[in-house]
């Protein structure tokens, strides 16, 4: 039939010439035997349209031809989580980087050329981000070239497994570090900025707005509730849910304040005996704005700041509940009966 034989010719375009032969005439056999039974079944012989729906119904040439061939991919099933992981990762650090120069833009670019720069930096973003991901994606091709060869990922050892690691316990010497920072900067925040209205820094005299002490007592509180938690941290080193909600609550009051002091326009003025007051008047008044300016990434570092402690809360939530409200915590000591 001239059908089947335009059928067979179009797979074996896409079969290898050493196996072409073969194979269709594996097929040819295959099908002629479904048309005779088909036609023992209707009783008379087929017609142009029923070897057309025989021939439909096997599927098109190039997928049947495909059955035949050896299944490859640019990036095997083995590799392709490993691929996956690394182009998320890169890709996250990518869009932080750019996002980064983007707040730069904002930042130090005047008001009038900021939409010229934005425009240009979305073309480099979207031009750009092509060049990782192909470095990556030729990296992964040749490495699964590699693997399938040598078979290097089949040679590891057990031993040589990171160790098990618990998110919600607590390193000693971080807690420690956390406690003695901490107390150097109450130290410091109590002795030499006191929250009065003016701090002299050798020679020059810092004069700031009221507003100062509410700033002053706010981080002088935070400063020293901090490194109460890092010694309670130090002393039982595991996070419950109150204490990562205190973590939390300190962050974020932290975060306000520091927020809030980019949009107060906290120093008033400043003043030395050799800086000319008009001159001073001008850098007071830059410094006001580019706190302002500052202010919008200020807030994107604290709106991650929070999206970390609320994850910290969620999992250590989600641990104790796993492990039921009696259970005892990572490296506490069970009492002996």
């Amino acid at each position: 039939m001239e059908l089947v034989e335009r059928y067979l010719q179009a797979i074996g375009f896409w079969l290898p010439a050493s196996q072409r032969q073969d194979i269709l005439a594996e097929l040819s056999e295959d099908i002629h035997a479904q048309l005779e039974e088909r036609e023992a079944a209707t009783g008379h012989p087929l017609t142009k349209d029923e070897v057309e729906e025989t021939l439909r119904q096997r599927g098109a040439p190039i997928l049947v031809a495909n059955r035949f061939l050896p299944q490859r991919s640019l990036i095997g099933p083995l590799l392709f989580p490993i691929y996956l992981f690394v182009l998320k990762v890169v890709g996250f650090f990518y869009m932080l980087s750019w996002a980064v120069v983007m707040l730069c833009i904002v930042i130090f670019t005047p008001h009038g050329a900021v939409a010229n720069g934005l425009d240009e930096f979305k073309g480099f973003l979207l031009h750009g981000i092509f060049i990782p991901i192909g470095v990556i994606t030729l990296a992964f091709a040749i490495l699964e070239r590699t693997q399938t060869r040598t078979r290097f990922l089949e040679k590891w050892n057990p031993t040589e497994l990171p160790p098990v690691v618990n998110p919600n316990k607590i390193k000693r010497f971080d807690t420690a570090v956390e406690a003695v920072v901490g107390l150097i900067f109450a130290w410091w925040w109590f002795t030499a900025a006191l929250p009065f209205a003016s701090l002299h820094i050798f020679h020059l005299t810092l004069t700031f707005a009221p507003k100062w002490g509410y700033f002053w007592w706010g981080y002088l509180f935070i400063a020293l509730a901090n490194t109460v938690l890092a010694a309670i941290n130090f002393m039982r080193p595991w996070w419950t849910p109150l204490r990562a909600a205190a973590r939390f609550v300190s962050s974020t009051a932290g975060s306000v304040l520091m927020c809030w002091l980019f949009r107060a326009n906290i120093l008033a003025s400043m003043s030395a005996p050799s800086l000319d007051p008009r001159r001073a008047a001008e850098i007071t008044l830059a410094f006001d704005e580019w706190a302002a300016r500052i202010f919008p990434a200020a807030v994107i570092v604290c709106v991650f700041i929070a999206a970390v402690d609320i994850h910290r809360i969620v999992r250590v939530a989600r641990a104790r509940s796993e492990r039921g409200p009696n259970a005892i915590a990572p490296n506490q000591a069970r009492p002996h009966p």
